[in-house]
């Protein structure tokens, strides 16, 4: 008997064979490099980074809430971050939490002169404040009601 050819070969076959080709290329063959590719995962820095951002925010929609609830609406001149650890149900329970990822305190600052311009900072990992490496809770994606 002699050896098959292609054009021995039913048409359905040839159909079959090109569709499992496109298959190994498109589905099977990208899921093979995804497997052994190695997965990039975050370096302590940036880890640190992100929680710090994190707590930033935070304390702002915290002292957002103090000045609602316990200020009537306008946070006083002297006003710390460390008041929202005083009082019948304080905001934050627990002093750790006023410091950032690299122990320095959380800082506050007034930047205009409505009742929700103000911002918390971290200095960052190198521990000083208004260097490139600062953190902040700037502007926030939610509403801040003003009363």
């Amino acid at each position: 008997m002699a050896p098959q050819t292609d054009s021995d070969m039913p048409k359905q076959s040839k159909r079959i064979n090109a569709f499992g080709i496109v298959v190994l290329i498109v589905i099977i063959v990208p899921l093979l490099v995804a497997a052994f590719l190695p997965e990039r995962s975050m370096t302590k820095e940036e880890f640190l980074t992100a929680g710090t951002y994190r707590e930033c925010i935070e304390l702002h929609k915290l002292t957002n809430m103090y000045r609602l609830e316990k200020a009537n609406g306008v946070l006083p001149d002297d006003f710390e971050l460390g008041m929202l650890m005083f009082g019948n149900t304080p905001y934050v329970v627990e002093s750790r939490q006023l410091r950032d990822s690299w122990g320095n305190p959380f800082q506050f600052q007034r930047s205009g002169p409505e009742p929700t311009d103000f911002s918390i900072y971290s200095s960052g990992p190198d521990g000083t404040l208004n260097t490139d490496d600062d953190i902040t809770s700037g502007e926030l994606d939610y509403d801040i009601p003003t009363s």
